[in-house]
Parts: C-alpha cells; structure tokens; sequence
C-alpha cells in the first residue's frame, strides 16, 4: 500500500469523525492534533526527492552535453574596459 494514500485515508477518516459532531470534547482535540500530523507529514513528503527520480536526473546531466559556454576559468583574468573607472582603496 502506498504511504500517500494510506495518509489520505486516515485524512479522510478523521474529517468524517470531526464532522459527524458526536465525539466527546476531548476526543475532537485528539483528532484535530492527528489531522493537523497528517498534513505536516504530506506537506514534508512533498518536499522530498525520491531516489529513482534523483537517479534518473542525475543520468540526464551526466548525458547531457557540457556546453562551452558554461566552462568557466578560474585562474584567468578579466580585463576592465578602459573607459571605466578603478575604484582604489583610499
């Protein structure tokens, strides 16, 4: 069984026990608190990669052409256009 739609069941399963409106107080209290772990647990669950998405993305970049343009040397120098100002420490 799926995690998400066992999540979604219980979700769903607390709304109808919140909604009937024959629970004690204290019991509603007790739903709410699960209703409200159930969302945080999928709203977390949609901020992760899954490993079989992150390997097929990695095997996308690896085959993916590395364009000239993106190649950037660290160790050269820029050369400043000549009608611009040199800022000096003072």
């Amino acid at each position: 069984m799926n995690i998400d739609k066992s999540l979604d069941e219980v979700l769903d399963w607390v709304e109808s026990k919140l909604s009937s409106g024959q629970e004690p107080p204290w019991a509603r209290q007790e739903y709410t608190k699960l209703k409200e772990v159930v969302m945080k647990i999928q709203k977390g669950r949609e901020s992760i990669i899954l490993l079989e998405d992150l390997q097929k993305l990695e095997s996308q970049t690896e085959n993916a052409p590395q364009q000239a343009e993106n190649i950037v040397a660290l160790d050269s120098f820029r050369r400043r256009p000549s009608d611009e100002p040199v800022c000096l420490p003072m």
